[in-house]
């Protein structure tokens, strides 16, 4: 085969690539890991492919503004914040998805404020009402953990509730 052959198959892989990579885009936000790690397993055993031309369509992506962890990673804390997670489980799941870590921090500095109306929101979807003894307290903190919430606001959110125990 002739370069200019290896070229062009180069680049036909190529925008094969791009356009997959733009069409998972557009349905949502991606991290960079993730949408790497969904190219790879689709398109690993094709001829033509390499992680070279990987690397190629992410870094376009990047450039062109459709790709950024940055926007993923806002998106993806504010969902989870709306059904119900807290911080610690939004940054365990950013991390897992191949989130930086300032990233991660400037995007859950920004979702700070309310997290304290969340946890209320939480407790009272799944519970409504004060824990008679420990070990129903116990119950309602540990699912409360599970969820993603530090101690700091599950303390502070049975003071507002007036518990005694």
């Amino acid at each position: 085969m002739s370069i200019t052959m290896l070229e062009t198959e180069e680049n036909a892989m190529e925008a094969k690539v791009y356009n997959y990579a733009v069409m998972l885009l557009s349905r949502r936000e991606h991290s960079v890991r993730e949408l790497s790690s969904k190219i790879r397993r689709k398109w690993q055993l094709e001829a033509g492919y390499s992680d070279a031309v990987l690397l190629v369509v992410v870094t376009r992506l990047e450039a062109s503004g459709y790709l950024s962890d940055e926007r993923f990673a806002r998106a993806y804390g504010q969902a989870r914040k709306r059904k119900g997670f807290g911080v610690e489980r939004i940054r365990y799941e950013l991390s897992e998805k191949g989130v930086a870590s300032e990233t991660l921090e400037l995007v859950l500095a920004e979702l700070a404020p309310e997290w304290q109306d969340a946890i209320y929101g939480v407790w009272e979807k799944k519970f409504n009402k004060i824990p008679l003894d420990y070990r129903e307290l116990a119950k309602q903190q540990k699912f409360l953990r599970y969820r993603g919430f530090c101690f700091q606001e599950i303390e502070e959110l049975y003071k507002k509730l007036g518990t005694c125990l």
